[in-house]
């Protein structure tokens, strides 16, 4: 797979994909700190995002870890403090929040969303669902 750095990419014209010497790019750029040690990743695919995207600290811990289908979040989100602890876990369909737990510093919950059907957004899902199908992942 092709990695390259972020700062080579581009946007297209019209900003809605990234582009790489004037295609849309496909594979991963990356990001790297100090000393070379890489501190994030993300998968493209035709311009879009697509796959998992993750994020490091400066001493190499796992601080995020995002599936993108369509440019968009889809599938599982997840956030840790430093020190290795749940910070956030959620769930995404087509870019819909189905699911999201938040926690302290302390590991003490903090919130606990679960879409409804009675949700604005889940009419939005619905809708995205007859568009793009729900067997894409």
């Amino acid at each position: 797979m092709l990695e390259v750095s972020f700062d080579d990419l581009e946007p297209s014209d019209d900003h809605s994909i990234l582009e790489y010497k004037g295609a849309p790019f496909t594979g991963l750029a990356v990001e790297n700190g100090e000393a070379g040690r890489r501190i994030a990743e993300t998968p493209y695919v035709d311009g879009q995002r697509c796959g998992t995207a993750r994020e490091w600290s400066a001493t190499g811990r796992l601080l995020s870890e995002q599936s993108f289908l369509l440019n968009s979040l889809h599938g599982q989100a997840r956030t840790w403090f430093e020190d290795g602890k749940s910070k956030s876990d959620a769930t995404y369909e087509l870019g819909i929040c189905v699911v999201k737990r938040e926690w302290d510093v302390e590991g003490a919950l903090t919130s606990d969303y679960c879409l409804t059907e009675s949700d604005p957004q889940f009419k939005t899902l619905r809708r995205l669902r007859e568009l793009y199908g729900r067997a894409r992942s």
